[in-house]
């Protein structure tokens, strides 16, 4: 059966049929005897804890931490459910191994192994390891939308209503909750400029990535504007040029970081600074009596 549905993956011109059905029923022979060395590791997404080994042994984790890792594994939990069993093993374990020696020195049969898979089950899942980034990619996408939507929920029911400058309060709120993931970001910011990088250099990879991109900013322009809509206010930009500015400043203050070594006391002051320069992009909510006495 699982012969009949690697099917598209025979090529002709590397051998007969027969020697290509014995191949790829020993590939999957192997993909089940590695799968149950590996049960353990689908169990626990490796992607929430890649990052976090990175962290010098030194930081000692608080309570508050611990939640954040929790919330952070439900949230990946989430943006991987859906897709098949080996494509979450592919993507979580490629995620760990992009982490360790970023993603051009990552061997493809290092990935295979960390999955407990064969060349054979990668390539029947992914054309090739750029495919598996873009991959990796989206789940990191979802997952930082659905942790953008939570963060603003909260950060929403805490601030108070009547207070003038509830916009700069829930941003504010928003803005620290979504940046006490720093370490994962950190990570995760590398490794999208090394494959940006990559992807300008490769015409083949233009639209994949491109498309990629552009369903994360239409993800976040929604968030931004129910947001806003909730609390009474508009933006005075396109949603999505309001998104790309957003990024902008986020990624710029995370190469900060990195390039400076910055403390996480210093995080706070560039993200006062981000959050004063996105309030001059959005103005009160017009009601229709007051369009007409304009």
């Amino acid at each position: 059966g699982q012969q009949l549905e690697r099917a598209e993956t025979y090529d002709a011109q590397v051998g007969g049929p027969l020697p290509w059905i014995v191949r790829v029923a020993r590939n999957c022979a192997l993909d089940r005897l590695k799968a149950r060395r590996h049960r353990a590791a689908v169990e626990t997404p490796a992607i929430a804890g890649a990052a976090s080994e990175a962290v010098p042994a030194t930081n000692i984790q608080t309570p508050e931490a611990a939640v954040l890792g929790a919330e952070r594994r439900r949230t990946l939990t989430g943006a991987l459910a859906g897709l098949p069993a080996e494509q979450r093993r592919l993507i979580e374990a490629a995620y760990t191994v992009f982490a360790e020696v970023g993603i051009r020195d990552a061997p493809v049969e290092v990935i295979c192994d960390r999955a407990g898979f064969t060349r054979g089950a990668f390539y029947s899942n992914f054309g090739s390891k750029e495919q598996l980034f873009l991959a990796v990619h989206e789940v990191q996408m979802r997952e930082r939308v659905d942790r953008l939507r939570a963060a603003v929920d909260t950060a929403v029911g805490s601030v108070d209503s009547a207070d003038p400058e509830m916009a700069t309060s829930v941003a504010l709120a928003a803005g620290m909750a979504f940046m006490e993931s720093l370490a994962e970001d950190r990570t995760w910011y590398m490794l999208s400029a090394e494959f940006r990088a990559q992807a300008l250099r490769q015409p083949e990879l233009h639209a994949h990535t491109a498309a990629a991109e552009t369903r994360f900013h239409v993800a976040l322009a929604d968030v931004l504007v129910r947001t806003l809509n909730r609390i009474g206010l508009r933006l005075t930009m396109e949603p999505r040029t309001a998104v790309v500015m957003i990024i902008a400043l986020y990624e710029a203050m995370l190469q900060r970081v990195i390039f400076e070594e910055l403390p996480r006391t210093d995080l706070s002051r560039h993200l006062a600074e981000a959050v004063r320069l996105f309030a001059s992009v959005i103005a009160p909510v017009i009601a229709p009596r007051d369009r007409e006495t304009r």
